[in-house]
């Protein structure tokens, strides 16, 4: 077994002393993590996320230098995960798992703790993916709560990987399966109809369709499409404000938008039986009908273990084999925004009666609100703030080339972004486009002894 000595330590210790004694360029530091360093200085949380790269800008720190032990410490490990079969022998792409808080958690249902090569390969892949998706789009729709986080993702996908791609517009509804099939008098519980509706069978966006043609009024109809259409409002748009409740609902279905003629898309972080975004894309056709909506949707996540049978509420049903490492049900933080609340913004509106705020109360059925404590004070979500700057490190790590990139198998149209990425990766490795698809290959058979290798066997 190959191993990565002392005297290698040695050596690199002594590259990075002479870095220190003999400072890059500014435009070559740049690439060894100033770009994060001048994201990070753009935000409000700078201080902490200086905190995290402090390896990267300061070499002779202890950070560093443990740092740079646990990347030997990787190294050794894939020689040894390379004998055992589960890589292949070219396969040096290597990411250290205590640089991602919160995508170093992710899990695979039954399975435990995914390995995190696998894990930053899948996030990229789906990012690349979502962000050259959103930029063939004037609008992209974020459906809240749990998919607000691929705004962020897709932003800094498409400044670091194709910044010469158009970057949309970005809106947010949280239009909930559970929540929006109440709306027309369904008995709905984790998705399952609970009201004896096709023997309480999975509820699928046909129903919705069918119970909205067929048996909901018309008052109905108007107060959700307007509470999706006044999200949407140009700002010279009049409304109103001392009209009544009715009124504004019907003024705001007839005022002009900011989508008039153009391409608009929801997105949801994960699909089940396709009824949320099904859904979401109706309601934004019918909301906005002088735009040109996609109403299939997009869905992130690519879930290569399939749906599995699981005990819910004491019946075996089917259940995600894998969801995003933030998707969790008891769990209101790390998605960085809360539930809906419709007295949060009815409150809101009373106490700084706005044109905005008004939009946002009649628009409350669809919208989340903030994190807040019982005495109605902001709170701060720490685990949203640590997947973004796992984002950043994704994109420090792409841009390392440490990362190998990988076509997703099925919910994309087209892969020509991904072939020409893998060229380049290929290229610069001096390694063939067959080289990746085989290291791929390898990586895909053998996820399961990967992750459970890495998690018992040789943990970081």
């Amino acid at each position: 077994m190959k191993k990565f000595n002392t005297l290698q330590i040695a050596e690199t210790s002594e590259n990075v002393q002479e870095s220190i004694d003999n400072p890059l360029p500014k435009e070559k530091a740049r690439d060894l993590g100033g770009v994060i360093l001048e994201i990070s200085e753009k935000t409000k949380h700078f201080s902490k996320k200086r905190e995290r790269f402090t390896y990267l800008n300061n070499p002779d720190s202890q950070e560093a230098k443990e740092h740079l032990e646990d990347e030997i410490a990787l190294k050794n490990r894939r020689q040894e995960e390379i004998e055992n079969g589960y890589f292949d022998e070219k396969d040096d792409f290597i990411v250290n798992p205590k640089d991602y808080r919160i995508l170093s958690k992710q899990l695979v249902n039954g399975a435990g703790k995914a390995g995190i090569d696998l894990v930053a390969s899948k996030y990229l892949k789906h990012g690349i993916a979502l962000a050259d998706m959103a930029s063939r789009y004037d609008t992209v729709v974020y459906l809240d709560k749990s998919a607000r986080p691929l705004d962020g993702l897709a932003r800094k996908v498409l400044k670091n990987v194709m910044p010469d791609k158009k970057r949309p517009d970005s809106k947010f509804l949280n239009i909930d399966r559970n929540q929006i099939f109440t709306e027309l008098g369904f008995g709905i519980r984790d998705g399952y109809f609970s009201d004896g509706t096709e023997g309480n069978k999975l509820a699928e966006t046909s129903h919705f369709i069918n119970r909205w043609q067929m048996g909901t009024s018309q008052e109905t109809k108007d107060r959700i499409l307007a509470a999706v259409r006044s999200q949407f409002l140009d700002k010279d748009a009049e409304i109103d404000m001392n009209a009544s409740e009715d009124e504004i609902i019907q003024q705001i279905l007839k005022a002009k938008t900011t989508v008039e003629g153009k391409k608009v898309i929801a997105v949801d972080e994960t699909s089940f039986s396709g009824a949320t975004i099904g859904v979401a894309g109706f309601l934004l056709k019918k909301a906005l009908p002088e735009a040109k909506v996609n109403e299939k949707g997009f869905t992130f996540w690519e879930s290569e273990d399939k749906q599995v049978k699981s005990e819910v509420n004491g019946e075996v049903k089917l259940v995600h084999g894998s969801v995003p490492v933030w998707y969790d049900k008891n769990d209101d933080f790390g998605r960085g925004i809360g539930e809906r609340s419709e007295g949060y913004h009815t409150r809101r509106f009373e106490n700084n009666p706005t044109r905005l705020n008004l939009l946002r109360k009649v628009g409350a059925s669809v919208l989340a609100s903030p994190h807040r404590d019982i005495d109605e004070k902001y709170l701060r979500d720490d685990k949203y703030e640590d997947l973004m700057y796992d984002f950043d490190q994704l994109m420090h790590d792409y841009k390392a080339n440490k990362i190998l990139i990988s076509a997703p198998i099925t919910n994309y149209e087209s892969l020509d972004i991904f072939y020409d990425l893998m060229d380049a990766q290929a290229e610069s490795k001096n390694l063939e486009f067959k080289d990746l698809v085989e290291m791929n290959k390898v990586r895909n058979e053998h996820r399961k002894e990967i992750s459970e290798f890495e998690t018992f066997k040789k943990p970081m």
